[in-house]
């Protein structure tokens, strides 16, 4: 599969003038191996010849680096739109000017709570400075863009903070969770409850058609209703998450040139090379490069992620909160709002021992569409009786439905290796077979199933047949239907 470059972040530089309470990368001082302007000029040609659209400068604090505005406009002038997340403690008209003059069209500042909580967590008087500046920087006509890290020492103060952005003149608000790295993981009676995931999301949902952008990070989902409706306001149309974008879309970019697929995820295995060593272009198209995420797959995901009918596309959400709190990258997310939605469910599922009620929860779910309930019944009923059959031909079906086709056939060949006769799963298998692209194969598996068949069979191949053209075929099956059964399978 090809993948193409569109964004990513720059954490150009470690230093940093604040030690803030919840810094992932427990920023202090330079580095002694940072990219010099020269190297990192020849970076920005390298974004642009891959194509890349968008990126973030960041740090530690970037604009210590004397040369921030210089590798800014060397960016935009290559067409790459430019944006800076900074901290603000050095920010002046000057500055701003700066920014302005190097083609940025973003400044996210740091604002961590209400004064008294922002200035405890980064810096006395940070907080004053940052929401003078809002306004100037929106007045040189750039986006002025609030970022939150969000923690239990500031959720309840959200309200607040939105009324002091609207006076300040903020137009975007991105906010983002607080992850156990770096300097937070001194800081555990700060880890957010797991409920607040969706808790953000009704909050920013509820001021989405206000002045002030409200944009949840990646870590700040995943697939309810209020989510999707909010994601299509930020984005301008339905939209839904797809998917980690690490090594597929972005890259992260550290300050000595070690390429990775997130800059918050930092770990020595996730380094794919070094743009001192190797050219960007090369590292990028290597076959080797980012597999953790390109190959990445639902069946590799551990707990509900693993039984999740969103989890083919979404797998997993945001890479870096499964593995700051689960201990790896498989791990389940369990500061997903869809997760945390079907809690009680899976609470009474997993006390459930009745095979009767817990079939009958099953079917009627099935029945009603509600796949994911009743692919996690289904599962437990495979768990109490694992050579029973009908549980696993449910099992399939559900995978089908939910568009898990590899499950589906893997399910499907572990029923008919225990019952060569199985007669839904031959058809189950043909149907899975044929909906991932091997035509001829999938139809023959269906033709198999028809001997000891019902009409349903019948009328599946005959679909089959229809949607790829075999007209003379899909009619030849519904007489053979009619001989059989009497019944016009065109009618069902």
């Amino acid at each position: 599969m090809e993948y193409n470059l569109l964004g990513g972040v720059w954490e150009m530089t470690m230093a940093c003038n604040m030690r803030c309470q919840h810094c992932g990368s427990s920023c202090k001082e330079k580095q002694d191996d940072e990219l010099n302007t020269e190297e990192a000029l020849d970076l920005c040609q390298q974004l642009a010849d891959l194509g890349m659209q968008f990126i973030t400068l960041s740090g530690g604090e970037l604009t210590l680096r004397d040369d921030w505005d210089t590798i800014a406009k060397k960016l935009t002038d290559l067409g790459i739109a430019t944006s800076m997340i900074t901290n603000g403690w050095l920010m002046d008209d000057a500055l701003i000017q700066k920014a302005k003059d190097a083609g940025i069209q973003t400044i996210g500042i740091s604002v961590d709570g209400i004064q008294k909580t922002h200035d405890t967590i980064r810096r006395p008087g940070s907080y004053e400075r940052n929401i003078t500046n809002m306004g100037k920087i929106r007045n040189a006509g750039m986006n002025a863009c609030v970022v939150t890290t969000i923690h239990e020492g500031n959720f309840n103060e959200l309200e607040d903070m939105y009324q002091d952005f609207l006076k300040a003149g903020v137009n975007i608000w991105q906010v983002q969770l607080a992850l156990p790295m770096g300097n937070f993981t001194h800081h555990k009676d700060l880890y957010l409850e797991k409920e607040r995931p969706a808790q953000i999301i009704d909050f920013c949902h509820s001021k989405k058609d206000g002045p002030i952008k409200m944009c949840p990070a990646d870590c700040v989902g995943y697939f309810t209703v209020k989510e999707i409706e909010l994601r299509e306001a930020v984005y301008g149309s339905k939209s839904c998450w797809q998917g980690c974008h690490a090594g597929k879309h972005s890259i992260g970019i550290l300050c000595n040139g070690d390429i990775i697929g997130c800059t918050s995820i930092r770990g020595k295995e996730y380094i794919e090379g070094n743009i001192r060593k190797t050219p960007l272009k090369e590292i990028w198209e290597s076959p080797d490069s980012f597999k953790w995420n390109r190959q990445l797959k639902k069946k590799d995901l551990k707990g509900f992620c693993h039984d999740c009918v969103y989890g083919d596309t979404c797998l997993g959400g945001c890479t870096n909160t499964r593995f700051t709190y689960g201990g790896d990258i498989y791990s389940e997310n369990e500061y997903c709002a869809y997760h945390y939605d079907m809690r009680e469910c899976v609470e009474t599922i997993n006390a459930c021992d009745d095979k009767k009620e817990l079939t009958e929860f099953a079917q009627s779910c099935a029945g009603n569409g509600h796949y994911q309930q009743s692919i996690l019944a289904t599962k437990k009923l495979i768990e109490l009786d694992p050579e029973n059959l009908h549980y696993q031909d449910l099992f399939a079906f559900l995978h089908y439905q939910i568009k898990d086709f590899d499950s589906c056939i893997e399910i499907n060949q572990g029923i008919l290796d225990k019952d060569a006769s199985y007669n839904n799963a031959k058809k189950g298998l043909g149907l899975a077979t044929f909906m991932k692209g091997e035509t001829d194969k999938g139809i023959a598996l269906i033709r198999e199933s028809l001997e000891t068949g019902t009409a349903d069979n019948y009328s599946d191949l005959y679909n089959v047949l229809l949607s790829v053209g075999k007209e003379d075929e899909a009619a030849a099956v519904k007489e053979q239907a009619m001989e059989r059964f009497s019944v016009d399978i065109t009618q069902q």
